[in-house]
């Protein structure tokens, strides 16, 4: 994963105001991460989600065995 920049503020960026709001309603159990988290990825495009995998470093790449 990657890591936040340090001038973050509790490694939010302070004018993320929305993302701060749906997080912070994620840790008072108003919404559940699991719904917040399929609402995201429903919503982004196929390429989005590659990039954001891919930036995250969340698979193993997988390289092509050649016999």
């Amino acid at each position: 994963m990657t890591t936040r920049p340090s001038h973050w503020r509790d490694g939010l960026r302070p004018t993320r105001e929305t993302t701060n709001k749906i997080l912070g309603m994620i840790d008072e159990n108003i919404l559940n991460p699991r719904d917040v988290v399929l609402m995201c990825l429903k919503w982004m495009s196929e390429d989005e989600v590659t990039e954001m995998v891919k930036a995250n470093e969340l698979f193993e790449e997988v390289e092509d065995e050649e016999d």
